[in-house]
């Protein structure tokens, strides 16, 4: 995945995300204005009954996303093998994912009995990520974010870097105190496709170790 087609996908998702929220918003203002305009008596009465209903609107389509994407993190876990630990932060080790929502993780072990964690993230810079966790003995603070989505400066050795770059998943990695955290671009909405990030996970684990 090149830079561009991340930054396209990224945009992409920024617009499904907030697109429905911009046009409730939208046509609610311009009710208000309509009526702040034109209302001959009392207008400070008359917007309130669409200020209610564009906020009673908006906070529906908070509440269908939250259950859309936790049903897609069940679907992925039940077909992975993997068990729900509730909602937590992700480790703050980057400022994209210091402002991330706390995710629904997702538990289980790599191929080679490593820890695994994985969710899929709301950020307000970003968009909805994917992201893998998991520990590494090396304890160096090292990122390898070539296309910016941790929002890092890639400090990791450059074979390291060339080979995230090379990726087809367009993901950043960083490393932390024995903490190796991977984030890739995601679909809200749809069902999470864990699998290459988790085999990425593994492959970065091996090359760290």
């Amino acid at each position: 995945m090149t830079a561009t087609e991340v930054r396209d996908q990224r945009r992409a998702d920024v617009l499904r995300r907030y697109g429905p929220y911009a046009v409730v918003l939208g046509v609610g203002a311009l009710i208000v204005i309509g009526i702040l305009l034109f209302a001959n008596r009392q207008p400070h009465i008359w917007i309130l009954p669409p200020l209610v209903l564009t906020g009673l609107l908006l906070t529906l389509l908070a509440l269908s996303d939250r259950r859309r994407d936790d049903a897609s993190a069940r679907a992925a876990a039940d077909r992975l093998g993997l068990r729900g630990t509730g909602a937590h932060p992700l480790p703050p080790l980057s400022p994209v994912l210091k402002a991330a929502e706390p995710a629904n993780m997702l538990a289980g072990n790599l191929k080679d009995g490593g820890p695994l964690r994985v969710a899929h993230a709301r950020t307000a810079k970003r968009g909805a990520l994917t992201v893998a966790m998991t520990e590494i003995v090396a304890e160096d603070t090292l990122a390898a974010d070539p296309f910016g989505v941790l929002g890092l400066e890639s400090t990791a050795p450059e074979p390291l870097v060339a080979w995230v770059r090379g990726h087809e998943l367009g993901f950043g990695l960083v490393a932390e105190g024995g903490t190796l955290v991977l984030a890739a671009p995601a679909r809200r909405g749809e069902e999470p496709d864990f699998g290459p990030l988790i085999e990425a996970a593994a492959e970065a684990r091996r090359r760290l170790a």
